[in-house]
């Protein structure tokens, strides 16, 4: 199972050639700023501990038939039970570290803060419904874990040096919260 790879599959030449046109922002912007949300959003993971509440929103994410129409999330406004799910998310894997996320993608992109938002929110929307679907077929998240683990290779190239700060960061804070909650 590859799952960088398999994520990518749903971004096709022709939805970021749409993309950039509603943006009016450059196609190799747009894809870099998709190929590092996913990678990033996929290195984090591995570091996440097992959350009852967090797969619990995967598998509903899973359920909700986003992966059937993800290229109409593009034109669309994302709707208000999506908009929890991308919020739940983002608490879960940044905790308050989103705009930091979010600036880091924009500058190694090169896109507009606001459209590299627009891009990092419905690449969660498709990573979590993705992963709900793999949660859904029978597969354990520690396993699951395990295998984006063992792909590491296929996409650290897509994640920015100033990525793996805020990601040191984040392991730093969990195990902070895990030091702190044993005693």
């Amino acid at each position: 199972m590859e799952l960088f790879n398999s994520i990518n599959e749903f971004i096709s030449p022709k939805l970021v050639q749409d993309i950039s046109k509603d943006f009016k922002e450059d196609e190799s912007k747009i894809l870099s700023a998709i190929q590092t949300t996913i990678a990033s959003i996929l290195e984090i993971l591995i570091e996440k501990k097992e959350n009852k509440k967090f797969i619990l929103l995967l598998k509903y994410a899973g359920s909700s038939g986003l992966l059937f129409n993800f290229s109409d999330l593009f034109s669309d406004k994302i709707c208000t039970q999506n908009k929890k799910i991308v919020s739940k998310f983002i608490q879960y894997l940044f905790q308050d570290k989103k705009d930091k996320f979010i600036n880091i993608i924009s500058l190694d992109s090169g896109l507009s803060k606001e459209n590299a938002k627009k891009i990092i929110f419905r690449i969660i929307l498709l990573c979590a419904a993705f992963i709900g679907e793999s949660l859904l077929s029978g597969i354990n998240f520690s396993v699951l874990k395990n295998h984006i683990e063992d792909e590491r290779f296929n996409f650290q190239q897509y994640i920015p040096i100033e990525m793996n700060t805020l990601i040191d960061k984040l392991k730093s804070f969990s195990t902070y919260k895990l030091w702190s909650s044993l005693f």
